[in-house]
């Protein structure tokens, strides 16, 4: 929270874990995933498994090489706890990996794969597509000579407020 309101909300441990708490009572089936994950990798850790793959709906693999478990010191308490720890690049050192971690890549790899095609979309309907900006393409679209586009949803009469399309 410090870091997403510039230092100038810092919750205590009890408001922290209050506000975990209400996440994950809301979003439980991203919290599943979670689990699943975990579980899946504990299951390649325990198995020594030379690699952890997760399949994505596209067809693709997301890689984690040489998943195990390691005992790793708290700098704070110096009490030693066990951790999963994978490498995400062929060759790199193992880092602490977790489900939750593992989800993330899985979401922003599907949003990649989505980005991807409609990409491919945009330019086999005869859209050129100069650059992208998070999860949004930039393209051209034909002048009318006015200085207006030739799409209604571009122009800004078209939306609310809100921000929402209402044309």
């Amino acid at each position: 929270a410090p870091l997403l309101t510039g230092g100038e909300y810092r919750p205590d441990d009890r408001e922290a874990a209050e506000a975990i708490a209400k996440y994950r009572a809301a979003n439980p089936k991203i919290v599943s995933q979670w689990h699943y994950h975990q579980a899946m990798l504990m299951s390649s850790a325990a198995n020594r498994d030379a690699t952890h793959v997760v399949r994505l709906p596209s067809g693709r693999k997301i890689t984690y090489f040489g998943p195990e478990y390691a005992l790793v010191v708290d700098d704070a308490s110096k009490a030693q706890r066990r951790e999963l720890l994978a490498a995400q690049v062929l060759g790199d050192p193992p880092r602490r990996i977790y489900g939750g971690k593992i989800f993330e890549n899985v979401a922003q790899s599907i949003a990649r794969d989505v980005l991807r095609d409609g990409w491919i979309a945009l330019v086999d309907a005869g859209y050129e597509v100069n650059w992208t900006v998070y999860d949004e393409f930039a393209v051209p679209v034909p002048d009318d000579g006015c200085g207006n586009s030739g799409c209604r949803w571009c122009h800004p009469e078209n939306f609310g407020k809100d921000g929402k399309y209402c044309g």
